[in-house]
C-alpha cells in the first residue's frame, strides 16, 4: 500500500554508518517515508542519538565484542531487552520494522507483534554459512533452524543475490526481492587528494594494491601477507579493516617495506582510498558456502571506480567479474596466479584499461543504487 511509512530498522552495529543500512534508509527516506535506526553500540563509543542525513539513530548497550561469536551471543538477549524497552517508548508507533540481518530478526518479530505492524528480513548475507567458520556446529544448525522457521512470519525478504532470494524462496517466503550491494558511479576526487593520499601511503612509483574490509579467515589475508614479504617487487599493498584476524595481520605487516597496514578506515574514507588505488583484490575460500551465496561490497566498489579486481575462481564473485569483464579470477589462493595477474595488469596497459572501463560500464547501465533503489521502493508501496 502506498503512502508515507514509519520504519525502525535494527541493527547489531553501532551505524557508524553501515554503507547498505544507510543506503537503504537515505533512499526511502527520498520515497517519502521516516526511519529510526536502532543500532547496538557494542564499544559503547557512540552518541546515544542523533541524526545523520534525515536519519534518526538510537543506541543502546550493552558492550559486547566482535571477534567472539560466543561472546556477542552471550550478550545478545540483553541487547533484545534494551532495544525493546526503547521500541515501547516510542511516541509513535512504527509501521514497519526493518530487521537487518539474522541476528535482529527474532527482536524484529516480537517487537512487529506487540506493536501490530509489519517485518521486513534484510538478509545481508547467508547467516549461518557466514557463522560458520567461528561458531559451533550446534549454533549454525540452530541458527539455520530457527532462520527457516521466522522467515515464514515475515511479509516480506530483502536479500543479496539471486542464489540467496532462492533459498528463501524455498523456504515458504513469498515477497523476496534482490537488493544487491551496488554503489552509485563513483564520485571523483581532485588529482591532488589522490596523490596527496598516495604521498602520506609512500606509494612511490609502485602500484597500489588495496584491500580494505572484514579482515577474517576465509578472505585469505594471512596469505597474502606473506606472499608480498617475500616480493620486494612493483607493488605496493594498502591493508585496511578490522575483524577476527586484524591483530594477526597487523603483527605480520611489521617490517615489511611493501605494506602498509591502517586498520579500520572511515566509510566517508574508502571511496578516496579506491581512486587512488591501481588494483584491488577481494579472495575468498570457495569451501566456505558464503561464497556460492554473496557478492561482498568490494567487488561493486572496484567496479564503480573502475579498478580492476582479483577475486577466487568458483564463487559468485567470479560469475560477475567474467560476466561484466571488470576482474580476473585465480584459484584460491595460487600465489604464482595472483602475482601474475598484478603483472599482466601492471605490463599491459591496454588490458588494464579494457577491466576498468568494463567495471564502470556495467556500474552506469546495470550495477547501480538507482536500480537496487528503485526496487526497494517499489516492495515498500506494495507493503
Amino acid at each position: 500500500m502506498k503512502g508515507r511509512k514509519r520504519i525502525l530498522m535494527l541493527l547489531s552495529n553501532p551505524f557508524r554508518p553501515d554503507p547498505r543500512v544507510h543506503r537503504e534508509a537515505k533512499t526511502l527516506i527520498s520515497a517519502g517515508h521516516a526511519v529510526t535506526v536502532l543500532a547496538w553500540d557494542r564499544a559503547g563509543q557512540s552518541k546515544r542519538k542523533e541524526r545523520v542525513d534525515g536519519i534518526g539513530v538510537s543506541r543502546v548497550g550493552p558492550r559486547s565484542g566482535y571477534d567472539n561469536i560466543l561472546s556477542m551471543l552471550w550478550t545478545l538477549p540483553r541487547f533484545y531487552w534494551n532495544a525493546l524497552v526503547h521500541s515501547r517508548r516510542l511516541r509513535q508507533k512504527p509501521d514497519v520494522v526493518h530487521c537487518h540481518d539474522f541476528d535482529t530478526l527474532p527482536l524484529g518479530i516480537l517487537i512487529g507483534r506487540l506493536k501490530g505492524c509489519k517485518v521486513v528480513y534484510d538478509s545481508h548475507e547467508s547467516y549461518p554459512d557466514m557463522i560458520a567458520d567461528s561458531a559451533p556446529a550446534p549454533v549454525v544448525s540452530l541458527v539455520a533452524m530457527k532462520e527457516r522457521k521466522l522467515v515464514r512470519m515475515t511479509d516480506a525478504v530483502v536479500c543479496t543475490t539471486n542464489a540467496i532470494k532462492t533459498k528463501f524462496r524455498g523456504m515458504g517466503a513469498d515477497d523476496v526481492v534482490v537488493v544487491m550491494n551496488c554503489q552509485e558511479p563513483v564520485q571523483p576526487v581532485s588529482q591532488t587528494t589522490i596523490d596527496d593520499l598516495r604521498d602520506k601511503l609512500a606509494i612511490g612509483n609502485k602500484k597500489m594494491v588495496l584491500y580494505i574490509g572484514t579482515m577474517e579467515k576465509i578472505r585469505g589475508l594471512e596469505e597474502i601477507v606473506e606472499a608480498f614479504s617475500r616480493h620486494s617487487g612493483d607493488f605496493k599493498l594498502i591493508l585496511g579493516g578490522y575483524g577476527p584476524i586484524e591483530k594477526i595481520l597487523k603483527r605480520k605487516s611489521r617490517g615489511a617495506s611493501n605494506i602498509k597496514f591502517i586498520g579500520p578506515v572511515r566509510p566517508d574514507l574508502v571511496p578516496i582510498y579506491t581512486q587512488a588505488s591501481d588494483i584491488m583484490f577481494l579472495l575468498s575460500d570457495p569451501a566456505n558456502m558464503q561464497t556460492q551465496y554473496c557478492v561482498a561490497n568490494k567487488v561493486f566498489e572496484a567496479m564503480s571506480a573502475g579498478k580492476p579486481i582479483i577475486v577466487s575462481k568458483d564463487t559468485l564473485h567470479q560469475k560477475l567479474v567474467e560476466s561484466t569483464g571488470s576482474g580476473c579470477a585465480i584459484q584460491y589462493f595460487d600465489e604464482a596466479q595472483f602475482f601474475d595477474c598484478l603483472g599482466r595488469l601492471k605490463n599491459e596497459p591496454e588490458y588494464y584499461q579494457k577491466l576498468s572501463e568494463a567495471g564502470r560500464q556495467a556500474t552506469n547501465k546495470q550495477y547501480n543504487w538507482q536500480v537496487m533503489g528503485k526496487r526497494l521502493a517499489d516492495l515498500y508501496d506494495r507493503l
